[in-house]
């Protein structure tokens, strides 16, 4: 999978960098500022797995979270540092794999995680690794935000993670306290039958390997819950609209390999 994000940066076909511009995005920062309502960020980190060009760690950035952004791809760790740097934020750009962040001296202790699309491309064992990564260096009252594809064989496309995949990779020590399926309506087939789904995951207190430096703090600042799917509605439509124009780029790169 990372050749295949390494290609799509490479020739410039990353619908996804699109979605923070489009008006849609911003029902997903809304989202996140509703996750973080009644957080006081100075000095509380965040991580982004697969950050990308780094809109949303610049976005944190700004908000005064201290942000460590993680991508395999060297061009897209360039850009996210460019960003930062025309944004007038100090934000932390590593380029490596998200199934080795302890192996990346970035220390520990982030109450905010970011997987927007990141870990359900890969395979079990590397799930399952990011899943033991996220536990060793997330703060033990840390909250994880994460979408993903229902499990399937997609070709290219990402395989897709379902409810108790996830369970397993994080252990007794993460609870799932919000799932929502995206809202399919008007998406492309391939969208439609890959019934992506929205989740948060809230840290439930010391696992097993957990890095001693978790253990900071003791607030919870997630504010979703079971009971209140409404917040979710803009990050389920901003997902849909991007994969829709995944799609096109995606039949715009297969027509110039195979002339179809």
């Amino acid at each position: 999978m990372s050749l295949f994000y390494k290609f799509q940066y490479l020739v410039g076909l990353t619908p996804w960098e699109q979605m923070p511009s489009l008006p849609l995005g911003d029902q997903a920062v809304a989202l996140l500022d509703r996750v973080g309502s009644g957080c006081e960020p100075p000095g509380e980190r965040a991580l982004d797995l697969g950050c990308g060009t780094g809109f949303w760690s610049v976005w944190l950035a700004r908000r005064r979270w201290e942000v460590t952004g993680v991508d395999i791809v060297p061009k897209a760790v360039r850009a996210a540092r460019d960003r930062a740097r025309g944004a007038a934020v100090s934000s932390h750009f590593i380029e490596g794999s998200i199934t080795a962040l302890t192996t990346l001296d970035i220390g520990s202790g982030f109450r905010l995680v970011l997987d927007f699309g990141a870990v359900h491309g890969l395979t079990p064992e590397q799930v399952r690794a990011v899943g033991r990564e996220v536990t060793a260096i997330a703060s033990v009252d840390a909250t994880l935000l994460m979408y993903a594809f229902s499990p399937g064989h997609r070709g290219p496309l990402p395989r897709g993670i379902g409810r108790e995949e996830i369970e397993q990779a994080y252990g007794a020590g993460w609870k799932i306290i919000a799932e929502e399926s995206f809202d399919l309506t008007a998406a492309p087939r391939f969208v439609q039958k890959a019934h992506p789904s929205f989740y948060c995951l809230r840290r439930t207190g010391e696992s097993e390997g957990e890095h001693p430096g978790a253990r900071a703090g003791g607030r919870h600042w997630c504010r979703i819950s079971e009971s209140s799917p409404a917040g979710m509605l803009g990050l389920r439509r901003s997902v849909v609209f991007v994969h829709q124009l995944f799609r096109q780029h995606l039949r715009e790169v297969l027509r110039s390999w195979f002339g179809a």
